[in-house]
């Protein structure tokens, strides 16, 4: 399983359906408010492609596509905190780089 499919099944787990939208979309994208998201929407500066979905309210984005960014974000850091790898968190709320040593 390559990085893409990990990250992927990290976040199917986490949030139990194939497309995200709304607070979790804008929170796992890193958006610290709704107006600063809307403004990423407005300038074409979203990192993944979004669609509106009959029945839903909103933006929803692909899983899979979220985690293909989110490994070309963690690859563009890799290795710069100490000379190891800096993988990243996935919370609820936001998106973290875990330091090596602690607690991962």
């Amino acid at each position: 399983m390559d990085a893409i499919e990990r990250r992927h099944v990290e976040l199917l787990n986490r949030y139990k359906c194939e497309f995200i939208g709304g607070r979790e979309l804008r929170e796992v994208l890193g958006y610290a408010s709704g107006p600063a998201f809307r403004q990423a929407v407005a300038k074409k500066r979203l990192p993944v492609s979004t669609v509106f979905i009959e029945g839903r309210r909103g933006r929803q984005a692909r899983l899979v596509d979220i985690a293909r960014w989110m490994v070309a974000v963690e690859s563009q850091f890799s290795g710069v905190v100490d000379g190891a790898t800096t993988p990243l968190r996935v919370t609820r709320r936001t998106l973290s780089f875990v330091r090596p040593g602690n607690g991962g």
